[in-house]
């Protein structure tokens, strides 16, 4: 998780997007829809991480002059992983990572379903580059996948509770 934030915060701080009109989004590979701000921008990555390497799948939508960023990630974990860890304790894992990465603390946490599914959901503090960083995060384990959803505002852009609720209610899995 540390890796995949490190790179949605640097894409986030590069890119520039008006958030016009919400964007529906779907990804069949990914098993989901969700509403975006803006016409998001897709990346892959494998990334190393403590239970080897994972392939990483995200869509990254920017507003406020690249300063906020909304983000739906998802990754499949090792059967091993899931088998021999808690959903408790691989969601705290990602989370923790996270915000560690970013030398921030967590403001708020709540446990969640999605579907039945074991899910979280925070609000933390930090800094990325020297600038103070708000942001929510919303992690769901269904299965081996691990899905996570980021709203982050940069400097002195919070985002309106309004767009993060709008968001992650949006999020919803395509087949049960």
């Amino acid at each position: 998780m540390k890796s995949c934030f490190a790179l949605l915060l640097a894409f986030a701080c590069t890119t520039s997007a008006n958030a016009a009109e919400w964007q529906s989004v779907t990804s069949t590979p990914g098993n989901f829809k969700a509403l975006l701000p803006s016409k998001p921008m897709k990346l892959n990555r494998t990334i190393n991480t403590a239970v080897g390497k994972v392939e990483l799948y995200m869509l990254i939508s920017t507003t406020s002059g690249g300063k906020a960023a909304f983000a739906v990630m998802f990754n499949d974990y090792p059967a091993k992983v899931t088998q021999n860890s808690t959903a408790n304790a691989i969601l705290d894992r990602a989370l923790n990572g996270a915000v560690k990465s970013k030398q921030g603390k967590i403001i708020s946490k709540k446990s969640l379903k999605l579907d039945g599914f074991p899910g979280k959901e925070i609000k933390f503090e930090g800094t990325s580059n020297g600038k103070k960083l708000t942001g929510h995060i919303r992690v769901y384990l269904v299965k081996s996948r691990l899905y996570q959803l980021l709203v982050f505002g940069e400097g002195n852009v919070t985002v309106p509770k309004a767009d993060v609720d709008k968001f992650f209610a949006s999020f919803k899995r395509l087949k049960k």
